[in-house]
């Protein structure tokens, strides 16, 4: 019976110090890792106390020789758009507003020399990515155009199916294309009253 066991043993041995040397050089990474990158919570122009100056927008003029209207709508917590401002324009033939632009503020991080990056629809975006769509930035905010990074039908879509049923709303491409130059987006601190 001695002579199994120290077979057993002899036989075990060699398993034993594979299984160690294994999990020496296999360590998992503890918890203490340092992040990477720091991921900025996503606000409406309402709650960074800053607004879009829809006065400096130029006014277009529709088929009624109507004037376009311009409003911004702050989503708030559980709207589809939760966290973001939206540019909206208000035409007579629709009776409607339709949404032109979704943007976002972002208070930036501490500098911490961690990446910072945003996440718009769970998909997150560094900073350093979205250069082009930058339409503000001061020491403590920036400020995004959203518009092509949430799911939504586009704006020259939706406008072509108007005029495919025969809504005479041509003219609202132009404003569209306007608006997407950036030439009068400009945002301000709200003024308290």
């Amino acid at each position: 019976m001695k002579k199994y066991i120290i077979i057993f043993t002899i036989l075990l041995l060699p398993v034993i110090s594979i299984g160690l040397a294994g999990c020496f050089w296999n360590k998992e990474p503890n918890g203490n890792k340092e992040p990477e990158y720091v991921i900025l919570e996503g606000k409406n122009l309402e709650e960074l106390g800053l607004e879009l100056d829809i006065e400096k927008l130029k006014c277009f003029i529709d088929e009624y020789e109507l004037s376009t209207g311009y409003y911004v709508n702050h989503y708030q917590e559980g709207a589809v758009y939760a966290g973001m401002s939206g540019l909206m324009m208000e035409w007579c033939e629709g009776n409607e507003s339709e949404l032109l632009l979704l943007v976002q503020g972002f208070v930036k991080a501490e500098d911490t020399g961690l990446e910072q990056r945003i996440v718009i629809d769970s998909k997150e975006y560094p900073l350093a990515e979205l250069e082009e769509y930058k339409l503000f930035e001061d020491n403590q905010v920036v400020i995004y155009d959203v518009t092509a990074l949430v799911p939504r039908k586009s704006f020259p879509d939706q406008v072509k199916e108007w005029i495919d049923k025969g809504i005479p709303c041509q003219w609202m491409n132009e404003v569209y294309e306007y608006i997407m130059t950036y030439e009068d987006i400009e945002f301000k601190k709200v003024q308290d009253n």
